[in-house]
């Protein structure tokens, strides 16, 4: 059966070839996370969400796609919440909802550009689409009344999880997720006890409105010069606001007094 399954995968998506590559799927992420503090920091325990939810959304065609924030998400980078004392904390999500972050990607042409609002400065983080070892196993399951087969694969220690459908031959997905033969509709991945979980909402197949278009206002720079200015920048904001800081994967918590 599970060889049958994989010769299926081979031919599905030359059947569907003149159909289901164009359209919109909208994303929930949430990300899990164990908040470890430090001895100074545990009185404010209470006061930070182990849980934070973004709506995304990816519009696609051929072999191009564009991940983005969803209606209302694009002032969530940043949640603060403060105590009568006057304790601030603050949790600043990073590439994930808030400002104009934006993934662009296409497959023909093997490039990836990320539009990332760090602090008010855009950023155009280039590079290539990510590519992981996917092993497919021949588990299937429905989401939004589409047949979807589960995929693994292991990235930077952590196991991915991904489930995707040939009823859409693209190669798509949320976020950097892709390269499985057919539209990714959800991802799981788990790093320590951080756990993402990102799940397809709606699917919705219609031609677009509008077409794709590339993210180009921005400082250009690689993923590693990215991730190094990031880390300046909250060293620097936090130096600022003689603030506690804690990094959990990609949300950074900071804790200031007023």
């Amino acid at each position: 059966m599970k060889n049958f399954i994989l010769f299926a995968l081979m031919y599905l998506p030359f059947v569907l070839t003149a159909q289901n590559k164009e359209g919109t799927i909208t994303f929930e992420e949430v990300i899990k996370l164990k908040i470890e503090l430090s001895p100074e920091m545990q009185q404010y325990a209470s006061m930070i969400p182990s849980e934070h939810k973004t709506l995304k959304t990816l519009a696609f065609k051929d072999q191009e796609s564009l991940y983005t924030a969803g209606p209302d998400e694009a002032d969530d980078a940043e949640k603060a919440a403060a105590d009568n004392s006057g304790v601030v904390v603050q949790t600043i999500v990073v590439g994930g909802a808030g400002g104009e972050s934006k993934t662009y990607s296409n497959f023909a042409k093997d490039e990836k550009i990320q539009l990332e609002d760090l602090m008010g400065q855009k950023f155009l983080v280039t590079g290539t689409p990510r590519k992981y070892d996917w092993k497919v196993t021949g588990e299937q399951k429905k989401i939004l009344d589409f047949t979807c087969i589960k995929a693994e694969a292991v990235r930077d220690s952590s196991l991915v999880t991904a489930w995707f459908t040939p009823e859409i031959p693209t190669s798509i997905g949320p976020a950097v997720y892709c390269g499985l033969p057919g539209a990714i509709l959800a991802i799981e991945t788990k790093r320590g006890e951080n756990k993402l979980h990102i799940t397809a909402t709606e699917v919705n197949l219609a031609a677009l409105d509008t077409p794709i278009r590339k993210p180009k206002k921005g400082k250009k720079v690689t993923e590693e010069e990215f991730d190094e200015i990031m880390e300046k920048r909250m060293e620097e904001m936090a130096r600022m606001r003689g603030a506690h800081r804690s990094q959990n994967g990609n949300m950074s918590i900071q804790i200031s007094t007023n």
